[in-house]
């Protein structure tokens, strides 16, 4: 991780004149002079976000310079809305709504295996009823389609990254609803698979 560029509120006057920061909120960033900061920006990050950001970033060990949207407080349910990975130029032209921030460059070491080299191309599931669901083999890391699997490696690993809040809410969402399957994205964040789209949830319906 170099500097850390934050966004915080895109109403204002997002001129040139205001500075960019690094990690310490010291103005005049010579490496990103580009991506300006809105007045006020707050220059600590909480030890949380900054912990679900490392994890986000984890996700994608191919040695690309990478950067992330999210909220600089967790919502009611401890999600913070996180979105990315994104490039440099993707961020020069980035706008995020109030409260939100954009941070990065983060860079993981280059790994042999990682994701985006997987050889699986494509992965194919058929439900009891004939209905199939077909997507790339990029789109997840892991799967889960039991409760026993889910609270056995998602919810701990969740509970650490995103907060209790956030993790209890995953697992009642995959008890209580007609969900059969959860997909865990390279960036931490999860995806349920139903019958019917859940209000408030990302949920795929085959």
């Amino acid at each position: 991780m170099y500097d850390m560029i934050r966004l915080f509120d895109p109403t204002s006057d997002m001129s040139a004149n205001h500075p960019t920061t690094n990690g310490n909120g010291v103005a005049a960033d010579p490496v990103s002079p580009h991506i300006p900061v809105a007045p006020g920006a707050r220059k600590a990050l909480s030890a949380r976000l900054s912990r679900r950001l490392a994890a986000a970033a984890d996700g994608f060990r191919d040695g690309r310079e990478i950067f992330f949207t999210a909220r600089f407080e967790p919502e009611n349910n401890g999600d913070f809305d996180l979105d990315g990975p994104f490039t440099r130029d993707q961020v020069a032209t980035l706008r995020v709504p109030p409260g939100f921030g954009i941070f990065g460059p983060y860079q993981t070491d280059e790994c042999d295996d990682d994701l985006s080299r997987t050889p699986i191309k494509t992965i194919t599931i058929e439900l009891h009823d004939g209905k199939k669901w077909s997507f790339e083999g990029t789109r997840f890391d892991a799967l889960f389609w039991s409760v026993s699997a889910l609270e056995k490696f998602a919810i701990p690993h969740y509970t650490t990254v995103h907060g209790v809040e956030k993790a209890r809410g995953i697992l009642k969402g995959f008890v209580e609803t007609d969900v059969f399957l959860m997909g865990h994205d390279p960036n931490t964040e999860e995806t349920m698979v139903g019958l019917t789209p859940r209000p408030g949830a990302q949920t795929i319906v085959p």
